[in-house]
């Protein structure tokens, strides 16, 4: 098929496959295109915004956003691009509220937007609600790395080095060939006063440095 015959949500596709391999004016040419086709597409202006954003155009993305939402209420995307512009900007409580409307919506396995919610309650001050948060991302997906080490960092800011311990026992399961976990995981020992398991586990991130 001819891309002169290409439908909205096909020109969005294209520009989808684009962002995801860095290639953001790529990516933005293709939702260009999607809205010249249907410009009541809320998704195309989402993910345009989201484009923008990568590219630190952080006025366009936003009236993106917002032009997305204003065609879809709903719409997920605009969300979750407002959740992370709001936290690069340092608008915590912005992130919070958009995080909280991506899982409203509950599209998806929403893992990403309990995250991102966790990370702006950490960053109000709130760890307790921070790393339900968390807890909530790690039932969805319990193997992504970023979700354990977030935790692990907020538990150490409230001195819980039990905790931290076990959110880096996770981690060597996860990613046994990560020598910065088996370091983590020694430090933690060595603060609980476990010496043998500390060099154990100092042992072996040495072994898996001296490997590369």
């Amino acid at each position: 098929m001819s891309q002169d015959s290409w439908t909205a949500q096909q020109w969005t596709e294209e520009g989808n496959v684009r962002a995801d391999q860095g290639q953001y004016l790529q990516a933005l040419d293709a939702y260009n295109r999607s809205i010249e086709v249907k410009s009541s597409y809320a998704s195309a202006y989402a993910y345009r915004g989201d484009a923008f954003r990568n590219l630190n155009r952080d006025d366009e993305a936003l009236a993106d956003f917002e032009h997305a939402l204003v065609l879809n209420p709903d719409e997920s995307a605009a969300w979750q691009g407002k959740t992370l512009l709001f936290l690069k900007q340092e608008k915590f409580s912005l992130a919070k509220i958009s995080a909280e409307q991506v899982i409203r919506i509950g599209e998806g396995l929403n893992q990403n937007a309990w995250y991102l919610k966790g990370v702006a309650e950490v960053k109000l001050g709130r760890p307790e609600d921070g790393l339900r948060s968390f807890d909530k991302a790690i039932e969805i997906e319990p193997t992504r790395e970023d979700f354990w080490k977030y935790k692990a960092f907020t538990l150490s800011q409230l001195g819980r080095n039990i905790e931290v311990l076990k959110c880096y026992e996770k981690l060597t399961e996860i990613n046994p060939e990560n020598p910065e976990f088996w370091n983590m995981k020694g430090q933690m020992h060595l603060k609980l006063g476990q010496i043998n398991e500390a060099n154990e586990a100092f042992s072996m991130a040495k072994n898996l440095i001296e490997k590369t």
